[in-house]
């Protein structure tokens, strides 16, 4: 039920380049719905050390931006030529820069299931501890930010 809920959403909540918006520097994203939270990318399967539980790998808009600076650039999807090639790479080449800078944390988000995004940071060689990955499995940030397309 929940793999085949996450598919159609995001079968038809895609980021696309005719869906974007400009988010200046400075803007307070906490407040962007205080109720809406996306999902820690992590592995299907965990140990006994981790919870693979939805409820505990939320993530609510204060608890990521309130009172940081923070790097936020999303992605349409995990595993697609553009995003491997081109969105990916430049945060990746310059991410102990950002941290020079003073920011808090770097955050690759998008609409996708927090798995397949896992896996696609984990063949990207990416370190979880300085971009995070984040998902949208519900696709309802990206629809209060009028960022949602149905392309069914």
């Amino acid at each position: 039920m929940f793999i085949s809920k996450s598919l159609n959403y995001s079968r038809r909540c895609f980021l696309s380049q005719i869906s974007s918006r400009s988010i200046a520097t400075g803007t307070d994203l906490s407040a962007t719905g205080e109720s809406l939270s996306w999902q820690k990318a992590r592995p299907w399967h965990t140990d006994d050390s981790a919870s693979n539980l939805a409820k505990d790998n939320e993530v609510t808009m204060p608890e990521l931006f309130k009172g940081k600076k923070v790097a936020l650039f999303g992605v349409p999807a995990p595993f697609t030529g553009t995003c491997t090639y081109a969105h990916y790479p430049p945060y990746k080449a310059l991410q102990d820069q950002f941290k020079a800078k003073g920011v808090d944390e770097i955050v690759c988000y998008t609409v996708a299931d927090p798995y397949s995004h896992y896996n696609w940071g984990k063949a990207l060689g990416n370190d979880f501890d300085k971009i995070t990955f984040l998902a949208d499995d519900s696709c309802e940030w990206a629809k209060s930010q009028g960022l949602d397309r149905d392309y069914s």
